[in-house]
């Protein structure tokens, strides 16, 4: 009888864990594993398409990032299927799916990803489950990342490191069609930023940088995808183009449920982001050679700043991501630059395996015991 696994993931990160979770289905032994996902989002509006895109079992719960209100519908699921284990993919819900499967004496597994998982940005109830309830069964990260920030209360035998999950992948839209539904010409040179659509991800900068390439280089264009933190952000941005007067060089688009189709035909990625992170697509990016330039926080220096596709440019400086830009432009060497470097997804599928496996085994023992490092 194949072994249950109930996977968590949410839509603040544009979907990233949501197809990290799809595809990694599709990848494993079904014969072995049977999975369930569950998907916490605020979105009614994509609630049937999330259900109606993926072959696998789909649950939407409604969710708020800071909200408990969620945990109640997600036991009850828990409840129903009784996974082995149950895996959080985002570092958003963590604290939700781990008290959730807490509650209902099953094991947890958190995988931490690169979306920021830092004590002092948490909500405060979040902080509080974080340093009262029992350390998660495992913790998996991937294999750039921040050590540090792992529960310390986590055994080292139980922290495993697996390389970041190859979202982008060979396309089966081609060029021409993916440039069409963004609204792109046809020569068209493009950059693709990823995030949510909030202060943090500091868009305007990049905005004020496409405004200064497009001076050197008419064919350059920027399109955003992610979902409004808020319901004013998509109207803030929106109003700041018009100021700038650059509207038919600055494009928004929904976090698309084929994204990783349309991404891998991205030129180059962006990120002006403050906040000591980095998103999964940047990182499935890098490993395919997609070019990226991004500010100088401690987790892009450390991804990045060892790489020839890559350039970390200081905070804020609108010139600086400009420039970085043109010096590519100007050589001509932009989709010359890839070389894909991923890992298979049925090696990293064998690895999950594996963690699930360990995770869903009976624990000896006393909880302080196995909370030993």
């Amino acid at each position: 009888m194949a072994t249950k696994i109930l996977i968590a993931c949410c839509c603040r990160d544009a979907f990233a864990s949501y197809h990290h979770a799809v595809q990694l289905a599709k990848s494993i032994d079904a014969s072995e594993f049977e999975i369930h996902l569950a998907i916490l989002t605020r979105h009614n509006r994509l609630r049937r398409d999330l259900a109606a895109d993926s072959d696998v079992s789909v649950t939407v719960i409604p969710h708020r990032y800071g909200s408990w209100a969620s945990i109640s519908s997600l036991r009850r699921w828990i409840q129903k299927i009784r996974p082995a284990a149950v895996q959080s993919l985002a570092s958003p819900i963590h604290s939700v799916v781990q008290f959730a499967a807490h509650s209902c004496r099953i094991p947890s597994v958190l995988y931490h990803d690169h979306d920021g998982d830092v004590q002092g940005s948490l909500p405060a109830a979040d902080r509080w489950i974080r340093t009262w309830l029992r350390p998660p069964t495992a913790s998996v990260v991937p294999q750039t990342y921040f050590s540090q920030r792992v529960d310390r209360r986590v055994p080292s035998s139980a922290i495993y490191t697996i390389p970041a999950y190859p979202l982008l992948q060979t396309s089966a839209l081609d060029r021409a069609t993916v440039l069409q539904r963004l609204g792109l010409p046809e020569n068209a040179v493009w950059a693709a930023g990823v995030g949510p659509w909030s202060a943090d991800s500091r868009w305007k900068d990049l905005i004020w940088a496409t405004d200064l390439l497009r001076v050197v280089d008419d064919r350059f264009h920027v399109v955003f995808f992610g979902e409004p933190t808020t319901l004013d952000d998509r109207w803030r941005l929106e109003r700041f183009r018009s100021q700038v007067e650059i509207a038919d060089k600055v494009h928004f688009a929904p976090a698309l449920l084929d994204l990783p189709e349309v991404l891998s035909h991205a030129d180059m990625f962006w990120s002006a982001t403050k906040r000591n992170r980095y998103s999964p697509w940047l990182a499935s990016g890098l490993a395919l050679g997609i070019p990226i330039v991004a500010s100088n926080t401690a987790a892009h220096c450390e991804l990045f700043s060892a790489n020839e596709r890559t350039a970390v440019v200081p905070f804020a400086d609108r010139a600086a991501y400009a420039k970085a830009t043109w010096q590519w432009l100007k050589a001509g060497v932009i989709r010359a630059m890839r070389s894909n470097n991923a890992a298979t997804a049925d090696d990293i599928a064998s690895q999950w395996q594996s963690v699930w496996k360990a995770a869903s085994q009976p624990q000896t023992g006393t909880p302080a015991d196995r909370a030993t490092v």
